[in-house]
């Protein structure tokens, strides 16, 4: 079996790939190193987890330059955590599968990153909004948590896709100050 490192190696050489093309891909890998190859779906959950970790994006056909697609495939990208590793038969695999390098359109993918990252801090400020004076310690513990995750995420995104996000720098940094108020009240 392959890694999630070396899954996110296939990635980043590939630039976009489906999980049907990662899969076929894992298993001309170990074929090669007579390991067993592994499942489709093997690959999509490991995919799952390294998007959880933000080795891995998704993204569609519309963030990739020249790729028309109708049937709604899910593309995966190499993500701003990621730490890739290549397997020494890489090269092979796609020589024997044909796979060429997709090429992403980074002001795109920087659109819908911006897009998601908006929603999430929307949704954390709906919930700041709906919150009872005087609030639950633990529930005000949560909310800062969610506030960690967001603030971790903008700037794994930032540094990925730099002066992208800067339009909603403001309101995600805004929300700290309001869970202060929260605490104090």
């Amino acid at each position: 079996m392959i890694s999630i490192e070396e899954l996110s190696g296939i990635i980043d050489v590939l630039g976009a790939a489906t999980v049907h093309e990662i899969t076929c891909t894992a298993q001309e890998i170990t074929y090669s190193r007579d390991d067993e190859p592994p499942t489709e779906e093997d690959i999509l959950k490991m995919c799952e987890k390294a998007c959880s970790r933000h080795f891995l994006e998704t993204v569609t056909c519309e963030e990739i330059i020249g790729v028309e697609n109708t049937d709604g495939a899910e593309y995966f990208i190499l993500g701003p955590d990621a730490f890739p590793e290549y397997p020494q038969e890489l090269s092979d695999a796609l020589d024997l599968l044909g796979y060429e390098k997709k090429e992403l359109d980074m002001g795109k993918v920087a659109t819908r990153f911006k897009r998601r990252l908006k929603m999430r801090a929307t949704h954390l400020e709906n919930l700041i909004n709906e919150v009872q004076i005087p609030a639950e310690p633990e529930y005000i513990q949560e909310l800062e948590q969610k506030y960690m995750d967001l603030v971790n995420i903008y700037y794994d995104f930032d540094t990925w896709v730099p002066d992208a996000l800067t339009e909603i720098e403001e309101n995600i940094f805004s929300l700290s100050a309001r869970i202060e108020e929260l605490k104090e009240a």
